[in-house]
């Protein structure tokens, strides 16, 4: 723990990451910016960047670099399988704790309880009919994202992890044609556009009446600034007063 002044404090180089990396810059950037347009006021506003910035540095940058780690086994000769699976079993780790543990703390800063999303199917079905019941300006087909993610990539994720991982209640050749660098780079991809995705859409449920987000289409994205979302008005502007006749 440091102590004193911040202008005080030893600066170092804490990953060789930056905002050129896509997850980066709209995790880090854009989801910031949304926020800053919604409801959520201080000290609210503040604990969710942060928790939105541990999302990043302490969940998605860790398994970037075990990804990173994998593409170079890509080009180096075959290894022996324990040697060539080991990176594998590091990055879904990180990976799916990094997902489930720290998304959950984003949101819950937000004023939402998301642990549903990450439990049985039952559990799941009746938190998500809750969850939209008692929140009606979240956007109703987000449990239809939901579940997708639930039976495509994040099942797999889980699956993988949990009874391979970290219990072997399942054999090699059950997880086999995961361990390859095209699976790694789809979880991944998977992983922080996903929460991307749930981010954007709670904090534009506490919008202010009369403002929304939209994705911006592929042919009109700036790559400079590559956001995935611009703002649009959800109602007409109301005329105040009415103009004067000369």
């Amino acid at each position: 723990m440091s102590h004193g002044e911040p202008s005080s404090w030893k600066v170092v180089h804490f990953a060789d990451v930056g905002t050129s990396e896509l997850f980066v810059y709209r995790l880090s950037i854009e989801i910031p910016k949304l926020l800053d347009a919604s409801s959520i006021l201080e000290p609210g506003r503040a604990k969710t960047k942060e928790a939105i910035a541990a999302l990043v540095n302490d969940g998605f940058l860790p398994a970037f670099l075990s990804l990173r780690k994998i593409r170079a086994l890509a080009s180096q000769p075959p290894l022996p399988v324990l040697n060539r699976r080991l990176p594998y079993d590091d990055f879904m780790g990180t990976l799916w704790q990094g997902y489930k543990n720290f998304l959950q703390r984003a949101t819950k800063e937000m004023g939402f309880d998301i642990g549903f999303f990450f439990q049985r199917e039952p559990d799941f079905k009746r938190g998500i009919v809750a969850f939209i019941e008692s929140n009606p300006a979240v956007p109703k087909d987000l449990a239809i994202f939901l579940g997708r993610q639930r039976s495509g990539w994040q099942g797999k994720l889980c699956r993988v992890r949990n009874e391979f991982v970290e219990h072997h209640n399942i054999e090699w050749d059950d997880v086999r044609e995961l361990y390859c660098v095209v699976e790694a780079e789809k979880f991944f991809e998977s992983a922080w556009t996903s929460a991307e995705t749930i981010l954007a859409c709670l904090i534009q449920s506490r919008f202010w009446t009369g403002w929304g987000i939209e994705e911006i289409p592929v042919a009109d994205l700036n790559p400079n600034f590559p956001d995935r979302f611009r703002f649009v008005r959800t109602q007409p502007l109301k005329v105040i007063g009415q103009a004067s006749k000369g």
